[in-house]
């Protein structure tokens, strides 16, 4: 049982998917050790989704969630996007630094910002010039 507010690790999914519905579990060789461990990955979720129709509303869930918890950390996060100094998003522009001469996009030197070239569609709305 998962209670409001708390987290859904790897290991619950896997505990619950794995356990509680008997689905067989994706195992996956660890590049580092060469063990062999259980998943949960949006690969191996998306390949339960295609052989067991039936849970594919709860995995659709939880892939959502996942790109939820994403979108937030990454560009909901005001203590690392947003300049104490000034409480604003800033981006610093290059002009150098690629092979074909275009732009490239960071944060600011003092470590607050990001790449204004990576933001996700849904998010552009929260960024007004002034």
């Amino acid at each position: 049982k998962v209670e409001i507010g708390e987290g859904l690790s790897d290991q619950k999914i896997a505990a619950y998917l794995y356990g509680t519905l008997k689905l067989p579990p994706f195992k996956k060789k660890r590049k580092d050790s060469g063990k062999v461990t259980v998943t949960v990955d949006d690969t191996a979720l998306k390949k339960t989704k295609m052989r067991f129709p039936i849970h594919a509303p709860l995995i659709d869930l939880i892939l959502e969630h996942r790109r939820c918890l994403k979108l937030c950390s990454t560009y909901l996060n005001p203590d690392k996007l947003l300049h104490p100094r000034d409480g604003r998003f800033h981006s610093h522009l290059k002009t150098f630094g690629t092979q074909t001469g275009r732009l490239s996009s960071s944060g600011d030197p003092d470590g607050y910002g990001g790449n204004m070239q990576n933001i996700d569609r849904e998010f552009k709305w929260l960024f007004l010039p002034k």
